[in-house]
């Protein structure tokens, strides 16, 4: 049943092996994000369900593999690794804001039009 699906959950979360955030678990110290690529071809998750860590995994995944990708080319690689194939503005607008989180975090910077991890020195 739903609540004995619900309970156990909880028991999980309480035995801190996962953590809660918002309407999200995840694996305590976890320091990867798995991103899950869609296998059937007409599912894609609700946007409000994608974990934002997940989102930004992505997209760093996608730079660090592509060259030249602007902002609007990482927006339609993602929305196709989550499984969007036409882009609404509702689409385009979330993955916007997520780039735009990367850029004010200092993950990302643009240059000539184009996107780039930050290089970081490794301590």
């Amino acid at each position: 049943s739903d609540a004995k699906a619900r309970n156990r959950v909880l028991k999980i979360i309480e035995d801190e092996r996962f953590v809660r955030d918002r309407m999200f678990v995840y694996l305590q110290d976890c320091n990867t994000s798995i991103v899950r690529i869609v296998k059937e071809e007409n599912f894609k998750r609700p946007l409000e369900y994608i974990y934002p860590n997940e989102i930004s995994s992505c997209l760093l995944k996608i730079l660090s593999e592509s060259i030249g990708l602007n902002s609007d080319g990482l927006v339609r690689e993602a929305m196709k690794l989550f499984g969007y194939k036409v882009k609404t503005s509702k689409v385009n607008d979330f993955f916007v804001m997520h780039i735009n989180r990367l850029l004010n975090d200092h993950l990302i910077y643009e240059e000539d039009d184009t996107l780039k991890i930050v290089e970081r020195e490794v301590a």
